[in-house]
């Protein structure tokens, strides 16, 4: 497919047709990034989309969260500036 950039003020647009914006759902806003010499377009996605589906497909799978998801980091900074109050 090819199309013509739109001149809008100091900016330029591109048409997407009726039928790509529905196939894909695009809404008023979407995402742009830079990709593999050329730009991507997408939905814009809402914050952590699809979390929750993850997270039970996850629990019916067998998986469960830890209890101290911490206790086997450590940095530098704890062993060196980190001291309990006295």
């Amino acid at each position: 497919m090819t199309t013509h950039l739109i001149e809008i003020g100091n900016t330029k647009a591109v048409g997407i047709p009726d039928d790509l914006i529905e196939k894909y759902g695009l809404d008023d806003e979407v995402e742009i990034k830079p990709a593999n010499g050329g730009i991507f377009i997408s939905k814009k996605r809402k914050l952590r989309e699809g979390w929750e589906k993850q997270i039970l497909k996850a629990f019916a799978e067998g998986d469960k969260p830890d209890n101290e998801p911490f206790h086997n980091v450590q940095n530098d900074w704890d062993n060196t500036e980190w001291t309990w109050p006295q």
